[in-house]
């Protein structure tokens, strides 16, 4: 068991996965300057989604057991329960910085399901249903919005293909 004095956690990564989003969850502490793993005691999808989260992507489905592998070095979490609204995954509750009962074949790991992207799926009906919807309503909306006549072009064409 270790104890740091102004030890401060500063980024994680995930690390012998299949992809960027997927992996053994490791944490750098600042003071030792050292990455370190986390336990699986409590590890659950609410503590792995706020992982994903810090890390800017979505979902979130906890690894137990060392699944991608033992880290080599310190453990810095252990109980590690998260509310969900944390930012941070150090900000969820724990034992402390390097305090555990646990040993490498414990270690925790994320699958996060990628970046978060917007995209939009439509189809020829409802292309037809805006372009009857913003044609109905194309007075009102040109004195409000210049990027009418734009949308209107776009469907037009779309519509020809």
């Amino acid at each position: 068991m270790f104890k740091f004095l102004f030890s401060e956690p500063k980024k994680i990564r995930l690390v012998d996965g299949p992809n960027n989003y997927t992996g053994r969850l490791e944490v750098y502490i600042q003071g030792p300057n050292q990455w370190g793993t986390i336990c699986d005691d409590f590890w659950d999808e609410t503590a792995a989604k706020v992982v994903c989260r810090q890390l800017g992507l979505t979902g979130g489905k906890p690894i137990k057991e060392a699944f991608f592998g033992t880290g080599s070095g310190p453990i810095w979490f252990d109980n590690v329960k998260c509310f969900g609204n944390e930012s941070y995954i150090w900000g969820c509750g724990n034992r402390g910085i390097g305090t555990h009962n646990c040993n490498h074949t414990e270690d925790v790991g994320v699958k996060c399901d990628g970046k978060f992207t917007l995209s939009l799926y439509i189809n020829e009906m409802q292309i037809l249903f805006f372009f009857f919807l913003f044609k109905s309503l194309q007075g009102y909306l040109k004195k409000k919005f210049w990027i009418i006549d734009a949308f209107s072009l776009l469907i037009i064409l779309r519509l020809r293909d």
